[in-house]
């Protein structure tokens, strides 16, 4: 019998935050169906669905983002940043993901690891299970660079939409 389990929760505006967050729900068995993170409309909201193969799952997973002091409402005294961030440095993509526990959690972990802060995310596995579209600013033009060399290296299949100043839309890897 497979859960569904929805929910919100608020994490720090940090490079990383969101790849520990879809680590966690995979440690606890999950495999995340919907992920929505806009920094327009909250910098640290993240609407996420996740399915576990028994009703342990849920559980455990509470119990883990409980131990780590994630926030289930937004604090009182917690305000949005403004981070100005130069053009040049916003990387879009639109990435192919295999549909299995951990994926989406690899590839964030990707991205933390080359100081990436994701501006805006949104995977929807009931219109399409192995595609998200991610916005993301780079400290500069150069880590875009290194971090599609990265993503082609993993073998991740990407459509490049908007890197630095430019507009494209190109296949920058195939898996």
């Amino acid at each position: 019998m497979s859960v569904l389990a929805k929910f919100s929760i608020y994490l720090p505006d940090q490079p990383g935050s969101l790849a520990e967050f879809a680590s966690t729900i995979a440690h606890a068995g999950g495999n995340i169906s919907f992920f929505h993170y806009d920094r327009s409309i909250d910098s640290s909201r993240v609407a996420a669905k996740a399915h576990f193969r028994d009703k342990g799952g849920p559980d455990t997973l509470l119990s883990s983002l409980k131990e780590k002091h994630y926030l289930f409402t937004k604090a009182q005294h917690a305000r949005d940043e403004i981070f100005v961030t130069m053009v040049e440095s916003v990387l879009e993509i639109k990435v192919r993901l295999p549909n299995k526990p951990g994926t989406l959690a690899a590839f964030a972990e990707l991205l933390a690891a080359h100081g990436a802060n994701v501006i805006y995310m949104l995977y929807n596995g009931e219109l399409d299970p192995e595609s998200a579209d991610i916005a993301m600013a780079t400290a500069s033009p150069q880590e875009i660079t290194a971090l599609l060399q990265a993503i082609n290296e993993q073998g991740t299949t990407t459509a490049l939409c908007t890197a630095g100043a430019t507009s494209k839309r190109r296949r920058t890897s195939s898996g």
